[in-house]
């Protein structure tokens, strides 16, 4: 092997990112909270809290959906309201979610849709809302554009 083979790989790997492709100068954070639902179902034998937990079992998808946005526009935040129909055998159908911004709704639709709950005892209607509240910034250490923050910065002496 040629001694410089290590060096083009290296440098190789680098030419593949192109401009524009590094790191972002914060980590946008988001705090996602989901309300107790409502569930109405014809006979009441639907348990709100077996709903509640598959919905907590997104929750880092959602947050997700969430962040990503908050990349665009760190002081987004607001309230969501979900709607969905469960059948009985546990899959999800007729999301519909409304109040922020079309690309989080239409990205927690997409979660809530691909949700599967267990076989419940008859179809139900759930509501709830999911409380959006921008996070802190998070900075990146070594960031481009700007100040260092953290260690080892390169900044020796100061």
């Amino acid at each position: 092997m040629h001694a410089l083979a290590p060096i083009a790989l290296v440098v190789g790997l680098f030419a593949q990112l192109g401009p524009g492709r590094g790191p972002r100068p914060y980590v946008p954070q988001g705090e996602v909270t989901i309300a107790d639902p409502i569930v109405k179902s014809a006979g009441g034998k639907v348990d709100r809290t077996i709903v509640k937990r598959y919905l907590r079992r997104e929750l880092a998808k959602l947050r997700y959906c969430y962040e990503r946005a908050l990349q665009v526009n760190p002081a987004l935040g607001g309230v969501l309201r979900v709607q969905l129909r469960v059948l009985a055998d546990g899959r999800v159908t007729k999301v519909r979610v409304e109040g922020v911004a079309n690309d989080i709704e239409n990205c927690v639709a997409g979660v809530v849709r691909r949700m599967r709950l267990p076989r419940l005892p008859e179809e139900a209607e759930v509501r709830t809302r999911m409380t959006l509240k921008p996070g802190p910034r998070r900075a990146l250490i070594g960031r481009r554009g700007g100040g260092c923050v953290g260690v080892g910065c390169g900044t020796i002496g100061r």
